[in-house]
């Protein structure tokens, strides 16, 4: 007997709001875009953490089917953060149930990424700006180095259009070493955001 699939698409900017900022739940077709600074900027937990488990369940007004996933923390960045904590997705399985929400970020067991999240009004994680508060750490399967794909820290979309209008064509830039990026982030979350990051 085939699935059965449903699609929860958000009809105005509230929910969208909810998932990058933390307010109250509503709907939206598309979340407002934030740059690599905006997403650490409203985030409320910033860490570096590998997914170790999820389980998919109604949420408690029984509305959204919602997917807990489980992470082990490697390093807290900003906020604070037990040694493993719960990011809730929306969407995701039970039995033949599958509910998919349009932008929300998935996890397997074994994903490692750096993740921005921030609050909902029930004390719930939710990664920042739906996926956007999302970047993968990758391994090299020869070498063992660690690298993270999409630099947090970015330049701005203006500064990023001058910059590409001028120029030359080169290859693309290979994705920034862990080390760094986990470096940049530190100097970046206590130095630029008001009271440091924890």
């Amino acid at each position: 007997m085939p699935s059965q699939r449903r699609q929860y698409k958000y009809a105005n900017l509230a929910l969208a709001l909810v998932l990058a900022f933390g307010a109250a739940p509503g709907a939206a077709s598309t979340t407002p875009r934030l740059n690599g600074p905006q997403t650490i900027a409203v985030a409320a937990v910033v860490v570096h953490a590998t997914a170790v488990s999820s389980a998919s369940h109604w949420n408690e007004s029984h509305s959204l089917v919602v997917t807990d996933v489980r992470f082990k923390v490697q390093e807290t960045l900003k906020g604070e953060a037990s040694p493993f904590i719960s990011v809730r997705i929306p969407g995701g399985r039970i039995g033949k149930l599958l509910v998919e929400v349009p932008g929300m970020p998935e996890f397997s067991t074994g994903s490692e990424a750096i993740l921005a999240l921030v609050h909902d009004h029930t004390g719930a994680l939710y990664v920042a700006g739906g996926g956007q508060g999302r970047w993968n750490v990758g391994t090299d399967r020869n070498t063992g180095s660690k690298t993270v794909h999409g630099l947090p820290l970015a330049p701005s979309e203006p500064e990023a259009a001058k910059a590409k209008a001028t120029a030359q064509p080169t290859a693309q830039a290979p994705d920034p070493q862990l080390d760094a990026v986990l470096h940049d982030l530190r100097a970046f979350i206590h130095g630029t955001l008001p009271g440091g990051g924890r």
